[in-house]
């Protein structure tokens, strides 16, 4: 992506022998990002460039939370109950499905002074061991929501999953086949924010146009991840964590993919010009939020937009926390810019208050049994279900139709395979040998990325008409199986970890440090990415010759989704031989294509979707290859002779 070390921007072809280039020094062997890494950011010269890019950075983070396209909403099925009365406010049980079965809990308080609508307030907790009920002297879920009641707000403050009454998943879980389909803990803390938004947007005694987020620690994370993608969120107020020298410690602020092109300072941004007060600390990881973090954004807001006063950062001198100090700063946002007072003032003071006892308030008070008998195993069936009604019920067999599908499924599914499309310019061409009976050695390099690489032309010494790209498991080893017929050039390459595309020794993805997945494709993603950077190069190569694509055995499936994230037309006809993947087993994804979310958003059928009734060749698909789907958008164009399926 546009992080690694060398940024190649003028293609040549070297004549004679150089080394320049080394596969060896592959900057993704070497990448050294994860959450403990120093990040920066700097805004874009011009409004135009900052929101293209904040919608790339939205759908992104969708997308690789399995939240894209948008999924159907289940009914939420509400209850608000128990509702205890205090003299200036109430407080009330919560209960409601984000997913069908799947109960997202909480507790409401609201006031009992004033007209409304009202305002209301999010409420997300970070990893406090008492979770939505913590009242110590660092942090206070239920202090800030009785003074925001007070103040005339209603505030909700919910469970993340696995703390209080949320028992459906463990707080930390990581599973590869539920990966696959999206879901993972930030994916459903996610989609319980945006959820409970739902929730408040539907209560009467609600404005829904004045909803507001704030939380601390884990809890920040999910007030600034969920206020970039819904914009909904009209204020916000991240705690102690919007930082450039820690990304999040728990795989809940850390979906797989999340940050393979950005970071936080630069997703905290993505509020941008809605108000955003930033509050750190100088005992953790925000403590160089005034002099680094803080002025990063207020670029934006600043030079982009021309609103710095929708922009505040404040620091206290304490640990991490969102102490009764941090609280007051956040108290005088919220009423300034959500419930309407006209004065900003710099913190508003917080009044004594008595939390009500937690057996009182818990929804479940005798940790029983969540009223459902919705298990992860069935969630997850009840989830692929309706991704692949989703898929179906946008599947392609018209130009309209088509065109939809390209323009919800295209940049999604580039994202969530972790790959870039390449010009023919940007790729560097060397050469490393002389011609030999075997072709020419190449070295291909873009963007950090050096791959070994064959060209071998047949007999005629004109331009080849046509050139073959290899994709095969053996990388170049693979060239002696395909025959090269005149006027035909092919070009094979050794992809990611294949062949002569090795690490020097002593080198290694450490893949068990920092969140790895979080900041680096999988090598999976890395092949199919190495498959584009061949396709541009073939290009150069011979700018006027037809593009083919044969891949082979795992090289089959990363040819195909190499071939629905190109421009269509770009590859004029592809042979994929699948060599026996069983497409509906999502063990054999995980062994030959792993890439979280990757299900989700449709793999193979949405790879062949994205390119149209273009020429396709199938083989050694099995008997749940998609063939109906793949048939009717064919026939739709009347271009079913371009199809082969055996």
């Amino acid at each position: 992506m546009r992080q690694w070390i060398i940024s190649i921007t003028t293609a040549i072809l070297a004549i004679g022998n150089s080394m320049a280039m080394d596969p060896a020094q592959d900057a993704r062997f070497t990448d050294p990002r994860g959450t403990d890494h120093t990040f920066t950011f700097q805004a874009p010269d011009t409004l135009a460039e900052w929101e293209a890019r904040a919608e790339l950075l939205r759908l992104h983070i969708l997308a690789v939370n399995g939240l894209w396209p948008p999924p159907e909403p289940c009914p939420l099925n509400a209850k608000v109950f128990d509702t205890i009365t205090h003299d200036d406010y109430t407080v009330s049980k919560v209960c409601f499905e984000s997913h069908p079965g799947y109960y997202v809990t909480g507790n409401l308080y609201q006031p009992r002074n004033g007209e409304g609508p009202f305002p209301a307030i999010l409420n997300p907790h970070g990893h406090w061991g008492a979770g939505r009920f913590t009242d110590v002297e660092d942090g206070s879920i239920q202090a800030r929501c009785i003074q925001f009641a007070r103040m005339g707000a209603i505030a909700f403050a919910y469970d993340m999953s696995g703390y209080s009454d949320s028992q459906h998943f463990p707080h930390r879980f990581s599973c590869p086949e539920w990966e696959l389909w999206g879901i993972h803990p930030m994916a459903l803390q996610l989609n319980n924010a945006m959820r409970a938004i739902d929730f408040l947007q539907d209560l009467p005694q609600v404005d829904p146009e004045r909803i507001g987020c704030t939380g601390a620690s884990g809890g920040g994370t999910q007030t600034f991840i969920a206020t970039a993608v819904d914009p909904r969120i009209k204020v916000a107020a991240p705690v102690n964590m919007v930082s450039g020298i820690m990304q999040g410690g728990c795989i809940c602020e850390n979906a797989p993919y999340l940050r393979l092109d950005t970071n936080n300072i630069e997703i905290g941004a993505l509020a941008a010009p809605r108000p955003l007060l930033l509050v750190s600390a100088t005992g953790d990881w925000t403590r160089n939020t005034l002099q680094n973090e803080g002025p990063m954004i207020h670029a934006v807001y600043d030079r982009l937009y021309a609103q710095p006063d929708r922009l505040r950062f404040v620091q206290f001198d304490a640990p991490h926390n969102y102490n009764q100090s941090s609280r007051e700063a956040v108290y005088a946002w919220f009423a300034h810019w959500l419930i309407g007072e006209p004065a900003l003032e710099t913190s508003i003071p917080e009044l004594p208050y008595q939390v009500d006892p937690t057996e009182q308030i818990r929804i479940f008070p005798e940790q029983g049994p969540i009223p459902s008998d919705l298990t992860p195993e069935r969630l997850l069936a009840q989830w692929k279900t309706a991704c692949q009604a989703q898929q179906s019920a946008l599947w392609p067999d018209s130009e309209a139709a088509l065109a939809d599908f390209r323009r919800i499924y295209q940049t999604a599914f580039r994202r969530v395979l972790g790959v870039e499309t390449i010009s023919p310019d940007a790729v560097v061409i060397e050469r490393v040998l002389s011609r030999s009976v075997d072709g020419v050695s190449l070295h291909l390099g873009w963007n950090g990325c050096v791959l070994p690489a064959l060209w071998r032309k047949g007999s005629s010494q004109a331009q080849p008409e046509q050139v073959l790209v290899l994709v095969h498991p053996d990388g170049i080893a693979g060239i002696d199986s395909v025959p090269i017929a005149d006027h035909v050039a092919v070009l094979a390459f050794d992809p990611f970890l294949i062949g002569a595309h090795r690490p020097p020794e002593g080198a290694d993805r450490k893949r068990d440090q920092g969140m790895f997945g979080a900041f680096h494709p999988t090598d999976d993603s890395c092949r199919i990415q190495d498959v584009l950077i061949a396709l541009a190069a073939a290009r150069q190569l011979a700018p006027k010759a037809e593009i083919h694509l044969h891949g082979t055995g795992a090289g089959g499936a990363w040819a195909l989704f190499a071939r629905g994230v190109v421009e269509p037309g770009e590859v004029s006809a592809a042979q994929i031989d699948f060599a026996g993947f069983a497409l509906n087993s999502d063990q054999d994804w995980i062994d030959r294509m792993n890439i979280p979310a990757v299900r989700r958003l449709g793999g193979i059928q949405t790879a062949i979707g994205l390119a149209g009734p273009e020429p396709l060749q199938i083989h050694g698909a099995y008997v749940n290859f998609p063939k109906q789907p793949v048939l009717r958008l064919y026939a739709g164009f009347n271009r079913r002779d371009r199809l082969t399926i055996e």
